[in-house]
């Protein structure tokens, strides 16, 4: 009987707790395509670089739009900030691939009050596209290898930080 309660307890718990996770990321899926289809006037646009990347800014009601020029690499990113109450929920960065011009490699950070609770890595691919199972997903698409979660966690936040000191 001991065993039995423990189990419920366990499986209850488990289920529990993953679903309020699941619930405030789909909390903030919601926010960030509300903001992506509405408030699409801009209030403020700067450019900046960050030592060898080019960095275009615009801010509207609860999103940071930034598209990102690699210029050693080429390489093009577009990252997202995404707001509620004026603070920091999501963020989401697109590479397109440069050899395949409708498919795209993901990263998205999500947030809870200061801390990432969530982290995603996806990609757009087409059913009918053939795939090399012999190169990975860098070769095959044409991705910028560099560009990955220990690169993007840094470089968020002193993407952030840097956008943040220009009042914006």
């Amino acid at each position: 009987m001991n065993k039995l309660l423990l189990f419920i307890l366990v499986f209850f718990s488990a289920f529990v707790l993953g679903q309020n996770e699941s619930v405030l990321k789909n909390k903030i899926d919601s926010i960030a395509y509300n903001a992506d289809k509405s408030n699409l006037k801009v209030i403020k646009e700067l450019t900046l670089k960050m030592d060898s990347i080019q960095v275009k800014v615009k801010r509207f009601k609860n999103k940071i739009e930034t598209e990102n020029t690699f210029l050693k690499s080429k390489s093009f990113v577009t990252i997202n900030f995404y707001f509620k109450d004026e603070k920091l929920i999501l963020v989401r960065a697109e590479e397109k691939s440069p050899l395949v011009e409708d498919l795209s490699n993901f990263t998205a950070f999500y947030y809870d009050e200061k801390d990432v609770f969530y982290k995603n890595y996806y990609q757009k691919v087409r059913i009918c596209l053939p795939i090399d199972f012999d190169k990975s997903i860098y070769e095959v698409y044409g991705y910028n290898k560099n560009l990955n979660e220990s690169f993007f966690t840094l470089y968020f936040e002193a993407l952030y930080t840097k956008i943040s000191k220009k009042s914006l």
